[in-house]
């Protein structure tokens, strides 16, 4: 039989309905239809993406919510979703809290709401999971402006667009770059009109929607930003170790000042935490000492992370990897 000659919503549901109800292997599928085992694979990921399919696995014994609720309770978050992944690849945690943040904003999102969109791999992440839902009146905001050309994919203002399309939205992006060469080139920036009038709207937001950054080499913003090692290392030296947006914390959530402040084109931290709705998409172990901190000063509302993270916020370690890991009270 070969599958060219039938419909393709048809070959999805065959497919599909063979495979996981008639338990036919996907290499059996492959000698029937006379096609490869790949061709079988990509078809029945195709029936999963169109909804054709649909894979629940049910949690018996209530693991994921116990998770959820006593992050909810000893962190003070309005919510926690908690994706599960089993062991710490940073790659496959990004994919799968990303979709587990396209999900929760699809569900959560109305009309008449302004949403601020920082900037990302895990963002580009959610970005790419989410689904059409044209919304009345929602506005989509850049809480920072662009990196360079490296990493332009996860840019704010290239995230927000993306956003914006899935839901019929207004973009109102930042035309600049999120460090420019010196204080007096800011302070130009942010009083042309279309600037200003971004970063106010930044101040007014219903809902932010940023992943936590940390003070590292291998941080894609970091590297194409080109910060050089000296400046890292005195931002270091002051006691930073996560960033939102450029601004950066120390272990307790409290704000840290440094040279950059007077370059950067976008929300500062006060502003930040004023919004009604702090949703953070961050997960793997390399960021949990900076969600820790953000958590300290309340940056977060909503916590979209990875079990082995969770665990470890709730424990000091989880039981899944060789990790251990003390907190400083």
């Amino acid at each position: 039989m070969s599958f060219k000659k039938i419909p393709r919503q048809q070959f999805l549901y065959e497919i599909s309905k063979l495979h996981y109800i008639d338990k036919i292997s996907q290499k059996e599928l492959a000698l029937i239809y006379k096609v490869s085992t790949a061709t079988i694979s990509r078809t029945l990921q195709e029936a999963e993406d169109m909804e054709i399919v649909s894979i629940k696995v049910n949690d018996i014994l209530g693991t994921k919510r116990k998770l959820e609720n006593e992050l909810e309770s000893k962190y003070n978050l309005k919510k926690a979703v908690i994706s599960f992944v089993p062991y710490n690849d940073e790659s496959l945690i990004k994919n799968i809290v990303g979709k587990s943040a396209a999900s929760f904003i699809n569900e959560v999102l109305h009309e008449n709401m302004m949403i601020g969109i920082a900037w990302g791999s895990s963002l580009y992440e959610m970005v790419k999971f989410l689904k059409s839902k044209p919304l009345n009146n929602l506005k989509v905001v850049d809480l920072i402006g662009s990196v360079g050309k490296l990493f332009s994919d996860i840019n704010a203002s290239e995230l927000a667009r993306k956003f914006a399309q899935n839901f019929n939205a207004e973009n109102y992006f930042l035309n600049s770059l999120a460090l420019v060469q010196n204080k007096e080139t800011k302070e130009f920036l942010v009083r042309e009109k279309e600037i200003k009038d971004v970063l106010e709207m930044a101040k007014r937001l219903d809902m932010a929607i940023i992943s936590i950054g940390t003070v590292s080499f291998d941080s894609v913003v970091i590297k194409d930003l080109k910060i050089d090692r000296d400046t890292l290392e005195d931002i270091r030296s002051k006691g930073a170790l996560g960033d939102i947006c450029l601004r950066f914390f120390d272990k307790n959530g409290n704000k840290v000042k440094t040279g950059l402040d007077s370059r950067i084109i976008g929300i500062d931290l006060d502003d930040f935490k004023k919004v009604k709705m702090k949703i953070c998409v961050s997960g793997g172990l390399s960021k949990l000492e900076a969600i820790k901190a953000a958590l300290r000063n309340k940056f977060i509302d909503i916590l979209i992370t990875d079990s082995l993270v969770a665990e470890v916020l709730l424990n000091g370690k989880t039981n899944r990897v060789n990790i251990n890991i003390h907190w400083n009270s």
